[in-house]
């Protein structure tokens, strides 16, 4: 009623609002079907102005009800429309047009298209405008933020989420809920967002978190734990609030397992609030066993049985309940919870022998559906709750076939053998003597027949940077250099703890000659049948495997290597149980065999949060002595690996530290365009000048060089300058790989006998010749 009427012409994109732009507006609004609406836009749409545009978005998403409508021609000449006059309007954009298309875009379905990319990139540069930002109201801000993050996740996020912690005081209770979902949901390092949502909800009107709903505590809480955010007030504010919510059941199914997972993931233990809930699932299933309904899915009640078992509370009636129920409805479960559930049952030492036997035979019967991290914990836990053994031999037994597409390498499909991770090598007896079984298992376990999710991940990646990791902007600023033009072709590759060797497989068709090494002899047999059934058929790359042991003292003379590899691949290496000396051992290969001119890239699942004891960042920070790094941003990931937090995996690229101390990520040398004394120094007092050290015949070499382009357009005649102390600029490419720059006097340059630091004056002088523009070297 507000949008056409006639109190508020400003309300209208561009000029003042036309009558014709009012009486569209009013039909719209007074439409009560999809189609009447599409009859408006299909005779008027030429005349729309902005606020026509959204209006109709808004009534099509109204008048379907919660159908998610399929997008037609006439929506789509619509989109197009208002993407139109909002790339027109700019950072100047009306604050509540710009949030009702993103709501309206988002309901209709409408992601990734280049419509949806130009008015979440306005919105963008108006957040980043504190002036702009101020225009929106609070429902307008919180329903931006909700619409953005369901339509890009965590892509360029980070405006959005630096504009939460802005404007966390202005928002109600519903509008944070809101927010923190949005956080949360794009997997980003947004705990900073969550916390301001959570400080502001003590300062909510009318009883500060006591005035939340049950659906908003359920949101926060997930929120906080899915970000680690574990805010202990908080949590013991919403366990006294919950008590009261749950008497009355404003909780559903969905918000209660949301709740007792988030206190089960931070580790917060309410006993009171616990029972409540044990009380509740148990009456709802109860009720579920006579009725057909369903109250609670197999998610949730995997959800619910995690958390009791992860915080430690052990209720046998309610955890054979959800045995029972799941057993049910075993077809709809997924291997997940299937895992999720007989992990809860060993952890709290609950017998189900009804459910252990469906989840054996449903394990065998879909075994190709488990990943091998779900694998791995369910046989652990299948055991320890009482499962046949026999059905474990036979799951353990299983040699499987994976395969894998990468569309962006010409459709490439890879297949690889693989076996149940976790079997024990029979050949290992006894105290730890070599490396027979995997090197990171006390116990002789074997971990690499299997392929784990961070190889995948590494893989894929890799095979979307076929033209060189230039593609990549935010990428191509933090590279040395050295490295910013890097490509594949030619490259000597090696992969350290390969497994069943995919990222390998994909380096080798990206035209790297790659070596896949691992140090399990039980690995190797399978990974020599991977190499022989997936390597590149034309002559670009190269592709062998062969044994490595972490920590040999000549890695390079093991794998036949004459110098240091440009390329190193290691895919999920790094363990909570690893030893120290294993862990000096790969650190020292990676020492060992990586040069100034070697790229590692690092991929790896993060199974602790950031500053736990078992955090792989310790890993990481006994690197960074040597190396520096660069995490590549998780909406370059494949889609469904984009997440964060625990349980996500993250790919790092690394180098060596420059010897100098120079900084890696900016080109050596002075400023373009800075004239420098010979000798200087830039303001160290630690460096020398490199000009005294360098011998004279790398002096006249470089002089030669700027003589042989004298007569080239990009030098300039400098024979007006004092011939004694014009400098020349020169630059040269060290032993170490680093290009340094430094520049020597005219005086110097003319010298050829060089003895003792004595100069002798030529005969005649030479004329010397200044470069434009110096564009760094690779050397």
């Amino acid at each position: 009623a507000d949008l056409c009427s006639h109190r508020g012409p400003a309300r209208f994109a561009g000029a003042m609002a036309k009558p014709v732009n009012i009486e569209i507006n009013r039909r719209l609004v007074q439409c009560c079907r999809p189609e009447e609406v599409l009859a408006i836009i299909s005779k008027d749409l030429p005349r729309f102005n902005l606020v026509n545009c959204t209006t109709a978005l808004h009534r099509l998403v109204k008048c379907s009800g919660h159908r998610r409508r399929r997008v037609g021609r006439l929506d789509q000449l619509l989109i197009k429309q208002t993407a139109k006059l909002i790339r027109e309007c700019g950072a100047n954009c009306p604050a509540q047009n710009l949030a009702n298309a993103l709501w309206a875009l988002e309901k209709l379905g409408v992601h990734n298209s280049p419509e949806v990319r130009e008015i979440t990139g306005v919105a963008r540069e108006m957040f980043q405008a504190p002036r702009r930002l101020r225009t929106f109201t609070s429902q307008q801000f919180a329903n931006t933020v909700w619409a953005v993050a369901k339509l890009l996740g965590s892509k360029d996020f980070e405006p959005f989420a630096a504009a939460v912690v802005q404007r966390a005081g202005d928002l109600n209770g519903q509008e944070l809920s809101m927010v923190a979902w949005a956080m949360a949901a794009t997997d980003g390092e947004h705990a900073a967002s969550v916390q301001a949502c959570v400080s502001a909800t003590h300062r909510l009107p009318q009883g500060g978190v006591q005035s939340l709903t049950a659906q908003q505590l359920a949101t926060l809480t997930w929120a906080c734990a899915r970000l680690g955010c574990c805010d202990r007030c908080f949590f013991a504010e919403v366990s006294r609030c919950a008590l009261r919510r749950l008497s009355v059941g404003e909780f559903n199914a969905q918000d209660l397992a949301n709740t007792v997972w988030a206190f089960g993931r931070v580790g917060f233990v309410a006993p009171e609030m616990f029972s409540a809930v044990a009380t509740c699932v148990k009456q709802a299933l109860l009720r579920q066993e006579e009725c057909t309904d369903a109250f609670f899915s197999p998610q949730q009640l995997s959800m619910v049985a995690w958390a009791f078992a992860k915080a430690g509370v052990k209720d046998t009636r309610l955890m054979r309940a959800i045995a029972t129920a799941a057993w049910r409805c075993l077809e709809q479960c997924s291997p997940r919870d299937v895992t999720d559930i007989v992990w809860a049952l060993a952890q709290l030492q609950v017998k189900s022998r009804k459910f252990i036997e469906a989840a054996g035979a449903m394990a065998q019967t879909r075994l190709a559906e488990f990943n091998a991290q779900e694998l791995l914990r369910f046989l652990g836990a299948f055991r320890r709750a009482g499962g046949d053994r026999h059905a474990h031999s036979r799951l353990m037994s299983v040699q499987r076939k994976l395969s894998y597409d990468f569309p962006a390498l010409g459709g490439l499909h890879v297949e690889l053998c693989a076996q149940t991770p976790g079997q024990r090598n029979r050949a290992r007896r006894g105290p730890i003597t070599s490396l027979d079984g995997d090197p990171q298992r006390s116990d002789g376990r074997a971990t690499g027949v299997s392929l784990w999710e961070a190889a995948f991940v590494l893989g894929e990646w890799l095979s979307r940077q076929a033209h060189g990791l230039c593609r990549s902007s935010s990428l191509s600023r933090q590279l040395p250099v050295r490295f910013r033009n890097h490509r594949w072709k030619r490259k000597v590759g090696v992969e350290l703890g390969a497994g069943l060797g995919l990222p390998s497989i994909v380096a080798a068709h990206l035209g790297v000659q790659m070596i896949a090494t691992d140090g399990d002899e039980s690995v190797m047999t399978l990974l020599r049948q991977n190499v022989h059934a997936n390597k590149p058929r034309d002559a670009l790359g190269m592709l062998r495997a062969q044994k490595l042991l972490w920590g040999s003292t000549t890695p390079l003379a093991v794998l036949d290597l004459e110098k240091q590899p440009q390329v190193i691949l290691a895919a999920d290496v790094i363990y909570a149980s690893t030893t120290d000396a294993l862990t000096a051992g790969l650190v020292h290969t990676l020492e060992a065999m990586s040069g100034a001119r070697s790229l590692i890239f690092m991929g790896n699942i993060l199974r602790f949060p950031d500053g736990h004891p078992q955090s792989e960042l310790r890993f990481f920070e006994q690197l960074s002595c040597t190396f520096d790094s660069v995490r590549v941003p998780q909406h370059e990931l494949h889609p469904d690996f984009q997440r964060s937090g625990v349980g996500s995996c993250a790919v790092r690229i690394l180098w060596r530290k420059s010897v100098d101390g120079a900084k890696s990520s900016s080109a050596a040398g002075p400023a373009r365009g800075r004239k420098r004394k010979p000798g200087a120094t830039d303001g160290d007092p630690n460096s020398q000048p490199e000009a005294a050290a360098m011998p004279a015949v790398a002096l006249n070499r470089h002089c030669a060089h700027f003589r042989q382009f004298a007569s080239g357009s990009d030098f300039v005649d400098a024979r007006k300058r004092r011939r004694t102390k014009a400098p020349i600029a020169y630059r040269r490419s060290c032993s170490d790989g680093h290009v340094r720059s430094a520049e020597v006097s005219v005086a110097a340059s003319r010298n050829r006998d060089m003895v003792g630091g004595t100069t002798t004056k030529p005969s005649r002088p030479r004329r010397a010749f200044h470069r434009k523009s110096c564009s760094p070297c690779d050397g």
